[in-house]
């Protein structure tokens, strides 16, 4: 009797084919990689651009969002505690109509809005714009309110500065006066 072993077929390949890549080929896919390399690389420092940005405006609100809450109280206020005539730093104190009080202080160069009841008891604190340089407000009339602030603001396009007179040199002083009038009839926050 006789035994068999099977062994494996080896495929027979055509003549003159090979196996593997083409210089050319390999050519082409390496200038493909690189070319989305590049898009990827651009795309990450767009974002990184957006994320800084976006981190600047959330530890530094913009002079605006304090105006949209200066005039929303104000004209939501019955009144005003206006001091003695000219230009006042201390806090601007806005009454509503049952008994609450809305007030603005400027203190660690930030600018608060605090919110009291009845009792004078402060119900919130929050900031709505840093860093703040300075603040002052004077009653023009008994209706009529004028409100400065100045911020320091970073003209950089980078987060964090390489040394302290770098970032020192990038600050610039943005000044914003508001003329902010009550409006008659309404009132509550």
């Amino acid at each position: 009797m006789t035994t068999r072993t099977l062994r494996p077929v080896r495929p027979v390949r055509p003549a003159g084919t090979t196996a593997g890549f083409a210089l050319l080929e390999l050519v082409i896919g390496i200038l493909v990689a690189a070319l989305l390399l590049t898009l990827a690389a651009q795309l990450l420092r767009e974002v990184h651009l957006i994320f800084v940005d976006t981190t600047r405006e959330t530890w530094e609100p913009e002079p605006r969002l304090a105006a949209v809450f200066l005039r929303r109280d104000v004209h939501a206020a019955l009144g005003f505690a206006s001091g003695a005539f000219g230009y006042s730093s201390d806090p601007l104190v806005l009454y509503a109509q049952d008994s609450a009080q809305v007030k603005y202080l400027f203190a660690d160069r930030r600018i608060y809005r605090v919110l009291t009841d009845v009792f004078g008891s402060e119900i919130s604190r929050q900031v709505v714009l840093q860093p703040a340089e300075s603040w002052r407000w004077r009653a023009l009339s008994s209706g009529l309110l004028e409100i400065e602030y100045v911020v320091a603001e970073n003209t950089s396009r980078s987060l964090l500065a390489a040394n302290p007179e770098r970032l020192q040199a990038s600050l610039r002083p943005r000044t914003t006066h508001l003329l902010i009038g009550q409006r008659l009839g309404r009132s509550g926050w």
